[in-house]
């Protein structure tokens, strides 16, 4: 099989490769729930002007063998405004990993939005399956942290959440607290999605 297609799925092959991608990215939900949740994830108004689904393709055989999920993000980079896409869910079908398949997909998703998006700052990516794999891609590992929120009975005084518009967001004053280098600027319609 030659799978030397990089493009934008449609409709139809995005829903397509949930049932495929359950394995993965589906636990503990049940299938049927895991398909209505990505429905409702891409129906959201951020999702869609924002994100997209990219497949490796065999053309001849009309195959997919590799998928994963782009968002397009704003950001600055020394004070300029641009794109920062972060990089999601990438996934090969079980029968055709260890082929470089996510590789050859991720490398032809950076060249096209090189070509496509004369905004492009960066590209980001989280990962679980290791650094060597994204670091042979080009990929620089940095250190990474969560926040976990846990829901319950608090016998302690919640710490002080500050409201933050999206004027104070795009504000240079606020980038200037922070590291002014680089930063990824979510958007309110983000932060609802997540």
């Amino acid at each position: 099989m030659a799978f030397t297609e990089v493009r934008i799925a449609n409709e139809t092959e995005t829903r397509a490769r949930d049932p495929v991608c359950y394995s993965e990215w589906g636990r503990p939900l049940t299938p049927e729930q895991f398909e209505k949740r990505e429905l409702t994830l891409r129906a959201h108004p951020w999702a869609k002007a924002r994100m997209q689904t990219w497949i490796l393709r065999d053309p001849h055989a009309g195959r997919t063998g590799t998928s994963c999920e782009t968002f397009c993000m704003d950001s600055r980079a020394t004070n300029a405004r641009g794109h920062t896409y972060g990089i999601a869910s990438v996934f090969t079908d079980s029968n055709l990993r260890g082929h470089g398949l996510a590789g050859k997909l991720l490398t032809g998703v950076a060249a096209q939005l090189k070509t496509t998006d004369p905004l492009l700052q960066a590209l980001i990516l989280f990962s679980d399956v290791g650094v060597k794999i994204y670091a042979r891609l080009g990929y620089q590992p940095l250190p990474s942290f969560d926040w976990i929120w846990t829901v319950g009975e608090h016998t302690e005084p919640l710490p002080r959440i500050q409201t933050v518009t999206r004027e104070q967001l795009l504000d240079t004053r606020l980038a200037a607290e922070f590291d002014a280098s680089f930063s990824v600027l979510p958007a309110l319609a983000q932060l609802d999605w997540h």
